[in-house]
This record gives C-alpha cells, structure tokens and sequence, in this order.
C-alpha cells in the first residue's frame, strides 16, 4: 500500500516517498519508524480489542484536498483524542493530556500537533518531549507515575512534573514556585490545599490585626485634629502618642507577611506532591475505579485540578472579616 500524503498517526505530519514507514502488526495504523518506537505502542491500542482495523483515507468527490487534511489526529469520535499542545494522544473522555495536563478541549477546528512549531520551525511535540524528557509512565518517587501526577494535577501539569521530579532527585523539600509567593494561602486553596490555605490566611490575617489595633486610635487623634492637609498629617505624625506604635506594628505585619510569602514559595511544591501522593493512593486503593483504567483517571482530573471557585469564596470572606472588625473597632 502507498503511504505517501497520509499522516503519520503519532506526529501528524504527511508521509513523503523517503520516509522509513511501519504499520501496526494487529491493526496496520502507519507511522513514521522513529515516531513508533518513541511512542512504544499503537495510538489505537485500546480498540485492538475490538478488532479494530485501520483504513485509509477516502478521497471526496470535488476539487482534490491534500490527504492530510482528510487524515487528522486521532479525534474523540475515534476513542482518542490529541494533545493540541504537545501531540501527545490521550483516551477520549480524559480531561487533561496524560503528559502535559492541558485540558483537552474539542473546538470546531482541530490543528494536528504536528503541524504546530516552535519559533525555530521545529515540532513542537519533539520540543516538549525533548525538553522535560518526561514519559507518561516514568516513575516520579517509585510511587506515582507521571501520568497520574498530570491527570491529578490539570493545568500546568508538565512544569509541576519537572519541578517534582528535580526536587525528587536533589533530594530536598525546597523547589521555587513564583506563583505562591505571590498568592501564598489563596495559591493553596486554587490547588485544593484547603487545610493549608485556611492556616496560612489565618496567620497572614493575625500579623495585621497588631496593625489594625494600633491604628484606630491613631485614627482617632487624626479625626479629633481635624487634619485636612499632608503636612498637618506629618505634624501628628511626631505629635501623635499612638503613631510609632502603628508604626512597629506596620513592619511587623510586613515582614510577617514576607516570610510567610518566602517560606510557602520555597516549601510548597513538596507539601503540594504530598497531598497528591495521599489522594492519588486514596483513589487507587479506596476509589470505585481500578489503576490504570479511563475512569481511574477521570476521579484524579475531578479529585485535583483547580478552583476559581474557592478562590473567590475565601476573597469574600476575607474582605467581610475585615470589614466587621473595621467596624468594631472605629465604633
């Protein structure tokens, strides 16, 4: 059979009459042989089974259209669906991509991966790969597999995987992550670290309640001054008994809130894959679906992931407790 302008079903990309080409022994799928032997199985595995057998692409009637846009990447409507990231095929009805965790949307418009670039011209998907070196079966702490670990985790899964798995071989607890020093408690509850997001909102919360004591009277002395202008504001400031309280306690909760911030940063990763070890083994030895199975990764997508939605809640209660104790206080 000639392969030449079908795609290869791993990369995307049309075959040429010089490429070196082999078929799937039980179902005849053809790929590129180096995009085989990376991928170390058939994309069609799972419907082997059935005895699924593949086809080639039927011409439509009408002016002629290249064959490889007639052959796409595997679609859900196939049992599978690819990665529009990093090409990786994943099983329909996942939610997440097995290697990256970028959610696995269907549009109206589907690229093939391997048509998508980096800004040398190369392939993306061979970037991906070739850059983290991470295989959806490789094992992170002889424990959890990567897929697991992405499934679980969602969006931004591949940068958490290489973290991990560079904190895993240093072995230490220590690995930056920008976004919780920046965010600390409220990181934690969009990562569904709730216990954790509770204590340290708490603690940011009670290093600015020293602050917020001091104030009011300092406040008061404003309001009884009759202080209307930024130089009668600076003449309190020196004459005010309250000011260099407020003052002292203004650093603490600064600096308070800076440690908290340097400390979650620097810790979170390893509190973060803790949690997700508990809960991916609580699905494997608790949950109603058994390893390795679709379903089985679907609770992991349901189980982890992220949330707006806590997000928002603890902004709102966070916002209406300072506002009740603002009231109290001025009363």
């Amino acid at each position: 059979m000639k392969y030449t302008g079908i795609s290869c079903a791993a990369c995307g990309k049309p075959f040429t009459a010089e490429d070196d080409i082999v078929v799937c022994p039980e179902c005849g799928t053809p790929y590129h042989r180096a995009c085989y032997k990376e991928l170390g199985h058939c994309v069609y595995e799972q419907r082997h089974a059935e005895g699924y057998v593949w086809q080639p692409p039927k011409t439509a009637p009408g002016p002629s259209v290249p064959l490889d846009d007639q052959q796409s990447a595997p679609r859900a409507d196939d049992g599978l669906v690819m990665c529009s990231r990093c090409g990786t095929v994943n099983p329909a009805g996942q939610e997440h991509c097995e290697l990256c965790g970028y959610p696995l949307k269907e549009t109206g418009e589907h690229i093939p991966a391997g048509d998508r670039k980096t800004p040398d011209g190369g392939s993306f998907a061979e970037y991906v790969r070739d850059q983290y070196n991470i295989d959806p079966n490789e094992k992170l702490n002889n424990e959890l597999t990567a897929r697991e670990v992405a499934a679980y985790v969602g969006p931004n899964a591949l940068g958490f995987l290489y973290k991990f798995r560079a904190m895993l071989q240093r072995k230490t607890p220590v690995s930056f992550n920008i976004a919780a020093f920046f965010f600390s408690g409220l990181y934690c509850f969009y990562r569904k670290m709730y216990a954790w997001g509770a204590i340290l909102v708490g603690i940011q919360l009670g290093c600015y309640v020293p602050f917020a004591i001091s104030y009011v009277p300092y406040f008061q002395d404003a309001m009884s001054s009759g202080v209307t202008t930024l130089s009668e504001l600076l003449n309190l400031n020196t004459l005010s008994p309250h000011y260099q309280a407020m003052v002292s306690t203004s650093a603490i909760a600064q600096y308070g809130g800076l440690v908290i911030s340097v400390l979650c940063s620097l810790f979170f990763n390893y509190f973060y894959l803790k949690k997700i070890t508990q809960q991916i083994n609580i699905q494997r030895y608790r949950g109603h679906a058994a390893a390795g199975t679709q379903q089985y990764y679907q609770n992991l997508s349901r189980m982890g992931g992220t949330s707006w939605l806590a997000v928002f809640l603890v902004v709102i209660g966070v916002f209406s407790v300072v506002s009740i104790l603002t009231s109290v206080f001025l009363m």
